[in-house]
């Protein structure tokens, strides 16, 4: 289990949400950017990208990709993905780095 400590208060979690509420925390501190993901094949997603995805987040299920930015060394690959009952927005660098988790829907239970 992992702590958390906010706003005078400790919660218990599991790490992997320990991992969302950090990279959604610090997403929402960051100043905004007005960025647009041009659409692409998940077929054409690196190869490195490819094996971040299936390792962080195994048997997920990959909904869309978007790129952003014309160099192939400093853009970034959003893919939206299905992990277990969560939508997730991850953000990656070519080379396979996680640089921003987002929790976009969560199913009902």
């Amino acid at each position: 289990m992992t702590y958390i400590t906010a706003a005078s208060r400790t919660f218990r979690c599991r790490p992997l949400a320990a991992l969302v509420v950090a990279f959604t925390v610090a997403s929402a501190l960051a100043p905004a950017s007005a960025r647009a993901d041009a659409p692409i094949a998940l077929d054409q997603l690196p190869a490195a990208v490819t094996k971040t995805l299936v390792d962080y987040f195994p048997q997920s299920r990959n909904l869309s990709a978007g790129r952003d930015g014309d160099d192939a060394e400093r853009s970034r690959y959003t893919v939206r993905l299905r992990y277990r009952a969560i939508t997730l927005s991850v953000e990656v660098t070519p080379q396979g780095r996680v640089t921003d988790v987002a929790m976009v829907d969560k199913a009902p239970r």
